[in-house]
C-alpha cells in the first residue's frame, strides 16, 4: 500500500475520503493478493529470527532471498515452548448475545489476558535461564545458526551481549511493547489519515506507558496532535460477521499505520468474526495480504495457536525487527476480500 503521509484531526475537511470510498480504495489495491498460512508459520514471520549458518555458508553464484527455511526462530527454541506451555490455554468468554458491540468486552478481556500471560512467561524464561556473568539472558539455539540475529544492530560474540549459536533476550522492558494494553474503542480516533475521516477501530492496544489522564487514541504520535492525553495505537482490532468486509476495514487500520510509521514492512490487525467466533491475525505488506488460518477460540488447539500468535512479535526489541518479514516461499492463495466489478 503506497500512500503519503499526512495527519489532520478528528474534524476532516470537506472533501476528505469517506468510509466507503476508502474500503473500496483499500479492495482494489490488495485485489486478490491475499494468502493465506497456518498460525504457527505466521508466528514463524513475526518472531525474531536469524539466518541459519548452513544458509550462510553455501554462498550461492546466484543469491537468493531466504526463505523461512533458512532461518531459526526464537519462538521455537527449547526453553521458549517450555515456558508458554506452561500457561496452558486461556478461555474466551463466548457473549451470551449475538453481534459485534457484545463482542467487544470479552475480546478486551481475552487478549488482556494473553498478553499478560506472555508477560509472565517472558519474566519467568528471563528467571531460568539468567546468565550472572554476560549479565544477559540467552536461549540456545536448537538449530545451528549465524550470529546475527535479524533486525539487531550488533552480531558476533563479543558485541551487544549477542553470542554464536544463542538468542540473547533482553529485559522485558527493553522490548518494543513492554506494556500493551487492549482498549474497546468503537469510537473515531482524534486523528484522520491523509485527508481521510476518522476510522473507529473496534478495539485499540496501546503501551500503558502513553496513557497518562484521559482517554483517546490516534494512530499518529499524540505529541504531535498536543494531545498529550491521548495514547498512540499499536495494533487495532476489528469485529464483523463476514470475513470480506472485514478485511477491507482491516485494510484502512494497515493504511493509518503504515501513514504514520513508513518504516514499517508490516502492519497487523487482529480479526474477530462474532458470527462463529472465528480468529485470525492479518498482516499487511507491501504484498498484499497474508493471514492466519481461522481458528476457533473455543477449542484448545486455536486458543493455543492464538496465544502463539500474540506472543511472537512481542518479543520484539525493535520496530525494524517486528517488520523483518521473511514469506514462505509456497502459499496457499485464499479469497478473503471480494474484487470490484468494476
Amino acid at each position: 500500500m503506497h500512500v503519503t503521509t499526512t495527519v489532520s484531526s478528528s474534524n476532516p475537511p470537506p472533501n476528505s475520503t469517506l468510509q466507503a470510498e476508502l474500503k473500496l480504495k483499500m479492495r482494489n489495491e490488495i485485489g486478490n493478493q491475499t494468502f493465506q498460512f497456518p498460525a504457527d508459520t505466521i508466528a514463524k514471520m513475526l518472531s525474531p529470527k536469524r539466518l541459519l549458518s548452513t544458509y550462510v555458508n553455501k554462498r550461492p553464484s546466484e543469491p537468493e532471498h531466504p526463505s523461512l527455511d533458512d532461518h531459526d526462530f526464537l519462538i521455537e527454541q527449547q526453553e521458549v515452548e517450555a515456558a508458554f506451555n506452561n500457561i496452558g490455554n486461556i478461555p474466551f468468554g463466548v457473549p451470551k448475545e449475538k453481534g459485534e458491540k457484545p463482542s467487544h468486552p470479552p475480546l478486551e478481556d481475552y487478549f488482556n489476558r494473553c498478553i499478560q500471560a506472555c508477560k509472565a512467561a517472558y519474566e519467568n524464561l528471563l528467571t531460568s535461564i539468567t546468565d550472572s556473568k554476560a549479565g544477559d539472558s540467552k536461549v540456545g539455539s536448537s538449530k545451528a545458526s549465524s550470529s546475527q540475529i535479524e533486525g539487531s544492530e550488533t552480531s558476533g560474540s563479543q558485541v551487544g551481549g549477542c553470542k554464536a549459536g544463542d538468542f540473547t533476550l533482553k529485559p522485558r522492558s527493553e522490548c518494543w511493547f513492554p506494556e500493551l494494553t487492549f482498549y474497546s474503542f468503537n469510537r473515531p480516533t482524534c486523528d484522520g489519515i491523509d485527508d481521510a475521516h476518522s476510522l473507529k477501530p473496534d478495539l485499540v492496544a496501546m503501551r500503558e506507558a502513553d496513557l497518562k489522564t484521559g482517554f483517546g487514541a490516534s494512530w499518529s504520535d499524540p505529541k504531535s496532535l498536543k494531545k498529550l492525553s491521548h495514547g498512540q495505537i499499536q495494533w487495532a482490532v476489528e469485529s464483523k460477521r463476514n470475513w470480506p468486509e472485514m478485511v477491507q476495514q482491516a485494510g484502512t487500520y494497515a493504511r493509518a499505520l503504515r501513514s504514520t510509521c513508513p518504516g514499517r514492512v508490516s502492519r497487523l490487525v487482529f480479526a474477530h468474526n462474532c458470527a462463529s467466533h472465528t480468529f485470525r491475525l492479518l498482516v499487511f505488506h507491501d504484498g498484499g495480504l497474508t493471514a492466519s488460518e481461522e481458528l476457533e477460540l473455543t477449542e484448545p488447539v486455536g486458543l493455543k495457536s492464538v496465544l502463539k500468535c500474540c506472543s511472537a512479535p512481542c518479543f520484539g526489541k525493535t520496530l525494524k525487527m517486528l517488520g523483518s518479514l521473511v514469506l514462505p516461499m509456497e502459499s496457499t492463495i485464499t479469497c478473503l476480500i471480494r474484487r470490484s466489478k468494476a
